[in-house]
């Protein structure tokens, strides 16, 4: 009976020691089931969140284009603005040098009315001190 209890204790310890053993696998295979799964939700979020940001900087990019266009407009009317400022002030300019020369040209037509002694208009001018006609 020695060896009937032999095989019985050897077929009772392999089935038994494959349980475990069975189960041990069992748990090490349903752990890497739910890493592989946890691992697969991180990329996909990962993935999403690429997809997102990505999303957001296309959208930057076209904000900034159309940014950069208005800049561009809105420098164009400055540029015409300062070119038509710039004009205007060489304008003022050469109406300034026009007043200063009518301005002299009248002070010289006031001081020439009439040169001529027996002229009714003609203003007389005194000397003073210091050399410079006076009207009187």
């Amino acid at each position: 009976m020695d060896g009937i209890d032999n095989i019985l204790r050897i077929v009772s310890d392999f089935v038994l020691g494959s349980g475990i053993v069975g189960l041990l696998f069992f748990y090490r295979i349903k752990q890497r089931r739910e890493s592989a799964a946890a691992v697969t939700a991180e990329a996909q979020a990962a993935s999403a969140e690429l997809d997102v940001n990505k999303a957001q900087i296309e959208h930057l990019s076209r904000q900034l284009a159309d940014s950069f266009s208005e800049n561009v407009k809105v420098q164009d009317l400055v540029n015409k603005e300062r070119a038509r400022i710039v004009d205007l002030m060489r304008q003022l300019g050469e109406l300034e040098i026009k007043f200063l020369e009518e301005e002299r040209r009248r002070k010289r037509a006031e001081r020439d009315v009439c040169a001529v002694e027996n002229c009714a208009s003609r203003k007389v001018r005194s000397v003073t001190s210091v050399g410079v006609g006076a009207e009187g």
